[in-house]
């Protein structure tokens, strides 16, 4: 049956039914001269021999043809084809369709595998670069726009060393034999005093030769933050702790030089020492104190206390100081509160919170000049009544504006010549500001820099939290 669809017996076979219709058509003419009949009947022949050339050269490359497609069709595919009688371009045909029909599916997968990969660049939100074998950028996923400013579609004009500013201090062939871990400033001048890290690898093919290379760039804004914040405390804490210590040395040494021997140098020096020892405990209690609360397995000890009697306490216990101390009831302070009549019952670390009490009052005496007045004052503030404001204010030597964000780090003291006097560790506020963030409240400074200096701290308030134990009982 085969040989009835080939492409050869089939064009034969019209040569020939053309050939014998053309010579029943034109036979009488074709009769009536003998020469003219064997020289039709010759050309015939040859012709015939021509198709047959023809044919069979179109069948052998026919062959190669199907030979070849057939190694990229599966066996199933194949022997399904062999078994249909078709002819050398049916065939032929039929093979592309399947092969065609193949193909679209590893395309179809390979467009999956894209856009996955796609998805997963986007997602990744550290910023990823990567270059061919010159560092000419050739892809980057979108945190890279955010990261460094660049529009992502025009990011392929840019070279690597000149994106991150890195022309000075590398060429490409040092990125690659070195394959750094660096830390350098966003080169975004909209980012200035951003950090990135910055992680090369390089790329290469199958055969182990290098094909580009990958930038990995993560924020570490942060972290460098801290860790000069971190060097910045070891350096305060030394400091600090160094300069009692050097005072309590130098005066014990005068001592053992003789002048033990001098009763009233003696107890100057015994005094002063006696003071520097108590500012070291107290600095090292307050250091343990902020680094308890800070501990990721702090245990809060919260109890439901009525506000305006907590704070009584708190002032009471304090001006029974003013009026008992030699020292502060010749100054002639005086504290005045300003509370709410109704009741502000709320939820609170008692021994933490008095502590704030404490060192904020102790504060206002402080840096307040004799016969100034320490205001205290309470209300119920936002849209919904659910915030407690706070304020302590005194009328000392203010605070310069610029200063004000500061007060609250760790060790700082606002102008050392003003205060050189005034004793104090430097983290009073520093631990208050940590007590108030425990609570989930915020506490800031404000003063005109001139005269006196007012702390705020606004707290979360429930005011139906009486409701809520009431219910329960």
């Amino acid at each position: 049956m085969k040989l009835f669809h080939s492409i050869l017996f089939r064009g034969v076979s019209f040569y020939l039914l053309a050939f014998i219709l053309f010579i029943i058509l034109y036979f009488r003419l074709l009769t009536e001269e003998p020469t003219s009949f064997i020289l039709f009947v010759s050309f015939g022949l040859f012709g015939l021999f021509l198709v047959v050339y023809i044919l069979m050269r179109f069948k052998i490359s026919a062959r190669k043809a199907t030979r070849q497609l057939n190694h990229f069709l599966p066996e199933n595919v194949v022997d399904q084809l062999s078994k249909k009688n078709l002819s050398e371009l049916e065939l032929i045909y039929e093979q592309s369709q399947a092969l065609k029909q193949n193909l679209s599916l590893p395309t179809d997968r390979l467009e999956d595998q894209v856009q996955q990969l796609d998805n997963i660049l986007s997602y990744i939100t550290a910023g990823l670069i990567a270059t061919d074998r010159k560092g000419q950028i050739i892809l980057a996923n979108s945190p890279v726009e955010s990261l460094l400013d660049v529009d992502i579609q025009s990011i392929s004009c840019y070279n690597l060393l000149e994106l991150l500013n890195l022309s000075d201090q590398y060429s490409f062939h040092q990125l690659v034999v070195e394959q750094p871990v660096i830390s350098i400033p966003n080169p975004s001048e909209d980012r200035e005093g951003e950090w990135l890290e910055v992680r090369f690898t390089n790329m290469r093919d199958g055969s182990g030769i290098l094909s580009g290379m990958v930038a990995l760039l993560r924020d570490t804004t942060f972290e460098v933050r801290i860790e000069k914040k971190r060097q910045l405390f070891l350096s305060n804490v030394s400091h600090e702790l160094r300069t009692p210590l050097t005072v309590i040395s130098s005066y014990l040494e005068s001592l053992d030089d003789g002048a033990i021997n001098d009763p009233e140098l003696a107890r100057t020096f015994i005094k002063t020492s006696i003071e520097e020892s108590n500012r070291l405990i107290r600095m090292v209690n307050e250091l343990l104190e902020i680094s308890r609360i800070n501990r990721e397995d702090f245990q809060e000890k919260k109890e439901i206390v009525n506000l305006q009697n907590f704070m009584d306490y708190h002032i009471g216990r304090l001006q029974q100081v003013l009026h008992n101390d030699p020292v502060y009831s010749k100054r002639g302070f005086r504290i005045v509160t300003d509370f709410p009549n109704e009741e502000v019952w709320v939820e609170m670390e008692t021994d933490k919170a008095g502590q704030v009490v404490d060192n904020l009052v102790t504060n206002a005496l402080k840096y307040s000049p004799n016969g100034g007045t320490i205001r205290i004052g309470m209300k119920i503030e936002g849209d919904l009544q659910d915030k407690i404001h706070l304020w302590i204010s005194d009328e000392g030597l203010g605070i310069p504006k610029k200063e004000l964000p500061k007060i609250f780090d760790r060790f700082y003291r606002v102008d050392a010549s003003r205060n050189s006097k005034i004793p104090g560790t430097g983290l009073g506020l520093s631990l208050v500001q940590d007590i108030i963030e425990l609570h989930n409240g915020r506490i800031y400074a404000e003063s005109d820099g001139v005269s006196g200096t007012t702390i705020h701290m606004l707290l979360p308030y429930d005011h139906h939290l009486m409701d809520d134990i009431d219910n329960d009982f």
